[in-house]
């Protein structure tokens, strides 16, 4: 069985700031960040997942990391969320589910974006 790689996305109910990590073991990880063992998050509970995604291959995940972290990642997510919420809004979708790999051309992410 392969391992996932997931990156997400955490939004404090108390400051309204995101906090993007990277795990093997997502529900592992939300549990620690709840009990107050994530030094990063400790004081900004309650948390909120509001995003993640997952990849098979670590690198892969750790770019989508360095990214989403970044200005521009934060831009993406904010429209990414934006769209999400519209889709669900008309028509009832919730779940989008995109895989991002270092083969993944520019083209192929740009076909996805309009779909």
């Amino acid at each position: 069985m392969k391992i996932m790689h997931t990156v997400y996305v955490l939004r404090s109910l108390k400051d309204g700031n995101v906090y993007v990590g990277r795990t093997e073991n997502l529900r592992e990880r939300l549990e620690a960040h709840s009990k107050g063992k994530v030094d990063s998050t400790r004081e900004r509970r309650p948390l909120k997942l509001i995003y993640f995604e997952t990849s098979n291959n670590i690198k892969d995940a750790a770019h989508r990391e360095i990214y989403l972290k970044t200005a521009w990642g934060k831009r993406y997510l904010k429209h990414r969320l934006k769209t999400i919420m519209h889709n669900f809004l008309s028509n009832g979708v919730l779940c989008v589910v995109m895989k991002f790999s270092s083969r993944t051309s520019a083209r192929q992410l740009q076909q996805h974006r309009h779909v």
